[in-house]
């Protein structure tokens, strides 16, 4: 299996997101499979809100089970989502579903709070579109419509039972 990875711009978050295709959680766990290095990527925003350098505001956290997504419905489509904290405070959220194009390849958007806000897609070929089924910290167990678990640490980006 080999990672690949490509760079787009995301519209409504102004930051630059990393599509790791062919499955962070399939077997590249470990951040590299055939050479190629698998990591968020972020740049500055566009535009910035007026209090955008005032104390960020905590995200409401739990599993949330709506399709919203800070994504094109080209791009992805959220089956849910939960939203947490990591070790340092910040908010972080795993949007699970499936690609806009493409109804067996599962896609995971994992956001991180910060200036700017971090994104980083996963994508699990062949899996379809997958659910958040629970979280114990940062630690996120998905679902596929299979029924297989999927463990995932949301601050590392590493699979955890792959």
């Amino acid at each position: 299996m080999t990672c690949r990875a490509s760079k787009v711009r995301s519209h409504r978050l102004g930051a630059v997101v990393l599509i790791a295709a062919a499955g962070l959680l399939a077997g590249c766990a470990n951040g590299t499979q055939d050479g190629a290095a698998v990591s968020a990527v972020s740049a500055e925003p566009t535009h910035r809100a007026p209090n955008e350098d005032a104390t960020p505001t905590p995200w409401p956290t739990g599993i949330f089970q709506d399709n919203e997504a800070p994504a094109s419905t080209d791009e992805f489509v959220a089956t849910n989502r939960w939203v947490g904290a990591a070790a340092d405070g910040q908010s972080i959220a795993v949007y699970a579903g499936v690609s806009g194009t493409d109804p067996t390849a599962g896609r995971i958007l994992v956001l991180k709070e910060g200036t700017p806000t971090s994104s980083t897609w996963i994508e699990m070929p062949g899996s379809g579109a997958l659910r958040v089924e629970s979280a114990d910290g940062t630690v996120v167990t998905l679902v596929d419509p299979a029924g297989k678990e999927h463990v995932f640490d949301a601050a590392t980006l590493h699979a955890i039972n792959e």
